[in-house]
Protein backbone atom coordinates (compact mmCIF):
# COMPACT_ATOMS: atom_id res chain seq x y z
CA UNK A 1 0.00 0.00 0.00
CA UNK A 2 1.18 3.18 -0.97
CA UNK A 3 0.07 6.32 1.19
CA UNK A 4 -0.17 8.69 -1.36
CA UNK A 5 -3.00 6.58 -2.29
CA UNK A 6 -4.80 6.57 0.85
CA UNK A 7 -3.87 9.65 2.71
CA UNK A 8 -5.06 13.39 1.39
CA UNK A 9 -3.20 16.76 2.10
CA UNK A 10 -6.41 18.92 3.09
CA UNK A 11 -4.55 21.94 2.62
CA UNK A 12 -4.43 20.74 -0.86
CA UNK A 13 -7.86 20.06 -2.02
CA UNK A 14 -9.15 23.72 -0.25
CA UNK A 15 -5.97 25.03 -2.29
CA UNK A 16 -7.28 23.22 -5.33
CA UNK A 17 -10.94 25.34 -4.75
CA UNK A 18 -9.25 28.13 -4.54
CA UNK A 19 -6.84 28.38 -7.36
CA UNK A 20 -10.59 26.53 -9.27
CA UNK A 21 -12.58 29.79 -7.93
CA UNK A 22 -10.07 32.46 -8.69
CA UNK A 23 -9.50 30.55 -12.49
CA UNK A 24 -5.57 31.10 -12.19
CA UNK A 25 -5.14 28.40 -14.85
CA UNK A 26 -6.39 30.96 -17.19
CA UNK A 27 -4.55 33.75 -16.04
CA UNK A 28 -1.05 32.74 -15.49
CA UNK A 29 1.13 29.95 -17.32
CA UNK A 30 1.64 26.78 -15.67
CA UNK A 31 5.11 26.93 -14.77
CA UNK A 32 3.95 29.96 -12.56
CA UNK A 33 0.98 28.44 -10.92
CA UNK A 34 3.26 25.74 -10.27
CA UNK A 35 5.37 28.00 -8.48
CA UNK A 36 2.26 29.62 -6.79
CA UNK A 37 1.07 26.63 -5.71
CA UNK A 38 4.22 25.43 -4.17
CA UNK A 39 4.65 28.42 -2.65
CA UNK A 40 1.48 28.29 -0.70
CA UNK A 41 1.85 24.85 0.20
CA UNK A 42 4.39 25.88 1.89
CA UNK A 43 3.24 28.52 4.31
CA UNK A 44 0.33 25.92 5.21
CA UNK A 45 0.34 23.28 8.10
CA UNK A 46 -0.58 19.88 6.50
CA UNK A 47 -3.38 18.38 7.16
CA UNK A 48 -3.43 14.74 6.08
CA UNK A 49 -6.97 12.77 6.44
CA UNK A 50 -7.94 9.41 4.75
CA UNK A 51 -11.01 10.97 3.70
CA UNK A 52 -12.10 14.58 2.95
CA UNK A 53 -15.08 14.28 4.16
CA UNK A 54 -14.00 13.18 7.56
CA UNK A 55 -12.43 16.65 8.04
CA UNK A 56 -15.02 18.96 6.77
CA UNK A 57 -17.89 17.23 9.18
CA UNK A 58 -15.38 17.49 11.82
CA UNK A 59 -14.24 21.24 11.54
CA UNK A 60 -16.56 23.63 12.79
CA UNK A 61 -17.43 26.46 10.72
CA UNK A 62 -15.71 29.08 12.27
CA UNK A 63 -12.52 26.61 11.71
CA UNK A 64 -13.14 25.99 8.27
CA UNK A 65 -14.11 29.45 7.36
CA UNK A 66 -10.31 29.95 9.51
CA UNK A 67 -8.71 27.07 7.11
CA UNK A 68 -10.13 29.29 4.10
CA UNK A 69 -8.83 32.77 5.24
CA UNK A 70 -4.91 30.89 5.48
CA UNK A 71 -5.57 29.19 1.91
CA UNK A 72 -6.28 32.69 0.63
CA UNK A 73 -3.59 34.79 2.72
CA UNK A 74 -1.26 32.23 1.70
CA UNK A 75 -2.29 32.09 -1.84
CA UNK A 76 -1.94 35.93 -2.23
CA UNK A 77 1.35 35.66 -0.69
CA UNK A 78 2.43 33.38 -3.14
CA UNK A 79 0.74 35.01 -6.26
CA UNK A 80 2.65 38.39 -5.14
CA UNK A 81 6.20 36.55 -5.09
CA UNK A 82 5.49 35.12 -8.51
CA UNK A 83 3.99 38.52 -9.62
CA UNK A 84 6.90 40.23 -8.54
CA UNK A 85 9.82 37.64 -10.65
CA UNK A 86 11.37 37.19 -7.46
CA UNK A 87 11.19 33.80 -8.00
CA UNK A 88 12.96 33.62 -10.92
CA UNK A 89 15.69 36.14 -9.50
CA UNK A 90 15.80 33.18 -6.73
CA UNK A 91 16.23 30.62 -9.65
CA UNK A 92 19.61 32.41 -10.77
Amino acid sequence: MLISDRITNFSEILLEDAIAKRQLEKSMSEEHLQDVICLTLNQLRPQYVKSTMDMRINLSPEEYQSALRGIDTALEKAISIVKSGRREAMRD
